[in-house]
């Protein structure tokens, strides 16, 4: 053990009289405890004081992140269309304390609500990398850090929906993941009401059930017309079709 910048055994140590090790024992755990209240003094330069009533609606619950309640409400086909949401890897300078709070949960940096309380999104960005591994730990800062400054990932599938035939005006939607979970989140969005069930139109009009095996088959840029089959008056769920389409190039 280390006594006054020296080091003794610690056979040295056992053989002291009990009173003097005691004082020894107390000696160091006062030099523990300022060495913790040096390290809050230099956090609290950095992280802004947050009172109680502040932080306590940022632990609610109701911030649970839109692909958590996706995923929960997800039954066979079934997807609720709170579940779409572009924005979840990307944190605006001009957010809310609460939308930051949002953001840490759907990222699974929940954990971290609290000392981010009273954040809003530029107090985030301006972080550095070294901040963040102090506030968070060396596992969670990096990835924090890396999760606010990454680039958008290219979408694996990119298609392209009507509505109404007769308009002609498509809606993008941009699959990162490229499965069925994604593809009905984000039709239930456009759509704004949840999705009991989705097809594919197959050869001869066949309704064919959606798959991750089928959406890995769809041709990038494919286009489709969306029909609404029907909408359950109790759940208020929708059932979609999915007809491809194939768009002739314009003449020169």
């Amino acid at each position: 053990m280390t006594v006054g910048g020296d080091a003794y055994p610690e056979e040295y140590f056992l053989r002291l009289p009990p009173a003097l090790r005691r004082a020894i024992v107390y000696t160091l755990a006062q030099k523990l405890r300022n060495r913790q209240k040096q390290r809050k003094a230099k956090l609290r330069q950095v992280v802004p004081i947050v009172t109680k009533e502040e932080s306590s609606p940022l632990s609610q619950p109701s911030l649970n992140s839109p692909t958590d309640q996706t995923l929960q409400k997800l039954c066979g086909g079934v997807v609720d269309g709170n579940g779409a949401g572009g924005n979840a890897t990307t944190v605006g300078a001009g957010w809310s304390p609460q939308e930051v709070a949002r953001w840490l949960q759907a990222n699974r940096l929940g954990s971290h609500v609290p000392t981010f309380g009273g954040y809003c999104g530029a107090d985030l960005l301006r972080l550095s990398r070294e901040s963040l591994v102090q506030l968070c730990g060396l596992p969670d800062g990096i990835r924090m850090y890396n999760t606010l400054h990454a680039r958008a990932i290219a979408p694996r599938l990119t298609l392209y929906v009507c509505f109404d035939p007769t308009q002609k005006v498509y809606q993008a939607i941009y699959l990162e993941t490229g499965g069925r979970v994604e593809l009905c989140s984000k039709l239930a969005a456009l759509v704004g009401a949840p999705l009991a069930n989705l097809y594919f139109e197959g050869p001869n009009s066949i309704r064919v059930i959606v798959s991750d095996e089928l959406v890995s088959h769809v041709p990038d840029q494919s286009t489709f017309t969306v029909d609404i089959l029907s909408r359950d008056a109790n759940t208020g769920r929708y059932q979609l079709l999915l007809k491809q389409m194939h768009l002739q190039p314009n003449s020169p």
